[in-house]
């Protein structure tokens, strides 16, 4: 074998980073509401689908996101002893 010589694009290994701990909070946000699976994954250079084996409408799912915001907020505030 040849030596390959490589170099990591740090901004978008952060992004996609991001994107994938997010997909698994939505999922779990929809799973825990509607018991949906994620049944499909994909990120792209300007969007990101997540596929569910079910129908989720756009006010819900807005619903679950602010939810979801306000959740994380809260878990990474500091906390008084």
């Amino acid at each position: 074998g040849a030596d390959v010589t490589g170099e990591i694009d740090w901004a978008r290994r952060l992004d996609l980073m991001q994107q994938h701990s997010g997909e698994h909070l939505v999922s779990g946000l929809i799973h825990a509401r509607f018991g949906y699976e994620n049944v499909g994954f994909h990120l792209g250079t300007d969007l990101v689908t997540i596929d569910f084996n079910g129908e989720v409408d756009e006010q819900a799912l807005q619903e679950l996101l602010l939810h979801g915001h306000r959740e994380l907020k809260e878990s990474t505030e500091p906390r008084k002893k």
